[in-house]
C-alpha cells in the first residue's frame, strides 16, 4: 500500500464516523486464510449497529478498478467460510478519492453482488487528511441494451428523399457522438397521408456523464439545450431526457425533410401496425455487430417490452436462469405501478416463483393503459381488442401448468349516456372535453366510473395437471372451495363493449369531438 492510502486507511480506521455513525471499529488489515487460493487482508473491518460484518476497501492507486471490487467479493466470501456468517450480515464499502474509472464496474457489481454495496468519493486536505465525503450512486447499467424511449421520425414524399435523410442522419448523429442508433424505413399505403415515406429513429440510452461531454464539445449542442435550463432540473432522468430532445432538435436542423415528429414506444407499435416496413433496416454500432441481432429481437427491444415500457411488459425465463428470474423480479411491475390490485396480485405470483425448488418454465405478458386512460382504452379497444388491460403469467413444470390470467371483469351492468354524463360531469358534454385535459381529475374520478360501468380489476388462477383442469375465481392461490372447471361463467370487458355499443358511440362521438379552451 502506497505511503498516503496506508494514512488514509489509518485515519478512516480511528475516526469511522467519518463513514458511518453507526460503524464500530474491529480491526486494521484483518488476516483471511484461503484453502482454495491466496489469502486476504481487509484494509478495515467494522461492525455496524445491526451487527452485521462491514468491509471497508480502498482503491489502490495501483489496482484495477474490477480488481477492488473483485477483492471486495473475496473478501466476502472468505469472511463468511471464517465465521459462518450469512450474505445478508455482510455488507461492503468500497471508498476513493477517484472514481472515472470506478464508477461503471461499481454500478455493474452494485446491481450482481448478493451484499449490500456502498460507494463513498473522498476529499482531501493538503495534508492528505479526508475532510468530506459524498456518497456516489451507480449508475443505470450501461452493457444492456437500453434504447431510449425518445424516438424520432422524419418524413418525405419520394423514397429517392428518404434515402438522402437516412444517409442524412446516419452522418451528423455519428458527428454528434451517437454512434449506436438504428433507423427503419416505413411506407404507408394510406392514401389520405400527407407523405408516404417515413425513416423512424432509436438509439441506444447513454449516461448522463457522455451526453454532457458530447455537449461542451459542440457549440451548437450548447445552444440546444439552454432553453432546459439543466442546472434547475434536479430529477437524473430528467436531465438525460432534456440532453437527448436537445440532440434530436439539433439534428432536425441538420437533416431536410418535408415533416419530423417526435415518437415513443407506444407510437412505434402503431407504425408496425399501420405501416410497411419495405427496405433493409439499418444498424450502426453494437445493433450493426451484434451477431444475434434479428428484427424480432430488435422490435422487443425498441417497444420495451423487456421492462422499459410502461404499458407493455413481456418476458420469459427458466429456472436455471437466476439473471434472467432477477430481471423479470425487478421489471414486471413497471406497466401497473398505477394499478393496485393487480400490482398486489402479481407481487404474490412472483414471491411465489422465486421459491419454486423445482424445475420450470415461466412465460410473462402484461399489459396496462394507465390510470386514467379507462374511457380511452375501451373506446379503442371496441376495434381491436390490443387496447384492453390484461396480464398472462404461465408457470409449466413438465405434466402441469400455472396459469394466471388478470381482466377486466364486468357485473352486467347496462349503462346511460345521459345519466352517465348527468352523474359525472353535471350533464354538460364541455365538461367532459375539458376532462381530458385534467389528467388529475381523470386519475381520480376513474374508480368512480369503473364502479358505475360494473367493471373491475380481477386474477384468476387455473391449473392444468395432465387431463386435469381446475380454476380459481378471482384469486392467485389455489383454494378447493373457489375451484371450478371453466371461467365461462364470468363476463369480463368485452362482453361489457358488445352490450354497450349504444352508450360506446355516443360516448366516443363525444370523446373525439374539439376539445374547447379553459377560457
Amino acid at each position: 500500500m502506497e505511503r498516503i492510502e496506508a494514512a488514509i486507511r489509518d485515519y478512516l480506521a480511528s475516526h469511522l464516523e467519518f463513514i458511518s455513525d453507526d460503524l464500530t471499529f474491529l480491526k486494521k488489515e484483518q488476516y483471511l486464510e484461503n484453502e482454495l487460493g491466496s489469502p486476504g487482508f481487509i484494509d478495515i473491518l467494522a461492525e455496524d449497529e445491526e451487527g452485521n460484518f462491514v468491509i471497508i476497501e480502498l482503491k489502490r492507486t495501483k489496482k484495477s478498478s474490477r480488481e477492488t471490487l473483485q477483492e471486495l467479493l473475496k473478501y466476502a466470501n472468505l469472511l463468511r467460510q471464517k465465521y459462518k456468517v450469512r450474505p445478508s450480515e455482510i455488507r461492503l464499502i468500497v471508498i476513493s478519492t477517484n472514481w472515472n474509472e470506478l464508477l461503471a464496474p461499481f454500478s455493474e457489481a452494485y446491481n450482481q453482488f448478493k451484499y449490500p454495496l456502498e460507494g463513498y468519493k473522498i476529499f482531501l486536505d493538503d495534508k492528505n487528511i479526508p475532510v468530506c465525503k459524498e456518497r456516489v450512486e451507480s449508475v443505470e447499467d450501461l452493457s444492456i441494451v437500453n434504447i431510449s424511449p425518445n424516438h424520432f421520425w422524419f418524413a418525405c414524399d419520394k423514397f429517392s428523399d428518404l434515402s438522402n435523410i437516412i444517409s442524412c442522419i446516419r452522418v451528423n448523429l455519428k458527428q454528434i457522438g451517437i454512434t449506436d442508433f438504428v433507423i427503419i424505413p416505413f411506407k404507408t399505403e394510406n392514401q389520405n397521408a400527407p407523405y408516404p415515406y417515413f425513416a423512424y429513429l432509436v438509439f441506444q440510452r447513454y449516461h448522463e456523464n457522455y451526453y454532457y461531454n458530447i455537449n461542451i464539445n459542440s457549440p451548437e449542442l450548447v445552444e440546444n439545450i439552454k432553453p432546459y435550463k439543466l442546472d434547475k432540473v434536479e430529477d437524473g432522468q430528467e436531465r438525460i431526457r432534456s440532453y437527448e430532445l436537445a440532440i434530436l432538435g439539433l439534428l432536425t436542423h441538420k437533416v431536410e425533410a418535408e415533416d419530423v415528429g417526435d415518437s415513443n414506444p407506444d407510437i412505434f407499435a402503431n407504425f408496425l401496425y399501420n405501416k410497411k416496413i419495405f427496405s433493409n433496416i439499418v444498424k450502426e454500432g453494437f445493433f450493426a455487430t451484434d451477431p444475434r441481432s434479428n428484427n424480432k429481437k430488435l422490435f422487443r427491444e425498441i417497444l420495451g417490452l423487456l421492462g422499459s415500457n410502461i404499458h407493455f411488459y413481456s418476458n420469459n425465463a427458466k429456472s436455471d436462469n437466476k439473471h434472467r428470474l432477477n430481471e423479470v423480479e425487478k421489471t414486471i411491475f413497471n406497466c401497473v405501478r398505477s394499478c393496485k390490485v393487480w400490482k398486489e396480485d402479481i407481487s404474490q405470483i412472483i414471491n411465489s416463483v422465486m421459491r419454486i425448488q423445482k424445475s420450470f418454465r415461466l412465460s410473462t405478458n402484461v399489459y396496462h393503459p394507465g390510470s386514467g386512460q379507462l374511457i380511452e382504452a375501451i373506446l379503442l379497444g371496441m376495434n381491436p381488442e390490443f387496447y384492453l388491460p390484461y396480464y398472462t403469467i404461465e408457470i409449466e413444470f413438465g405434466n402441469e401448468m400455472q396459469k394466471y390470467e388478470g381482466r377486466v371483469k364486468w357485473d352486467g351492468t347496462r349503462c346511460d349516456f345521459d345519466e352517465f354524463l348527468k352523474k359525472f360531469y353535471k350533464g354538460k358534454p364541455e365538461n367532459y372535453r375539458r376532462s381530458k385535459l385534467n389528467f388529475d381529475w381523470r386519475l381520480r374520478i376513474e374508480p368512480d366510473i369503473m364502479s358505475y360501468m360494473g367493471l373491475r380489476y380481477s386474477s384468476d388462477l387455473t391449473v392444468i395437471h395432465e387431463d386435469t383442469k381446475r380454476v380459481y375465481l378471482d384469486t392467485v392461490k389455489p383454494n378447493d372451495e373457489l375451484a371450478t372447471t371453466s371461467l365461462s361463467e364470468a363476463l369480463y370487458i368485452e362482453d361489457f363493449i358488445k352490450a354497450n355499443q349504444q352508450f360506446l358511440r355516443k360516448l366516443g362521438s363525444l370523446h373525439y369531438s374539439d376539445v374547447v379552451s379553459f377560457q
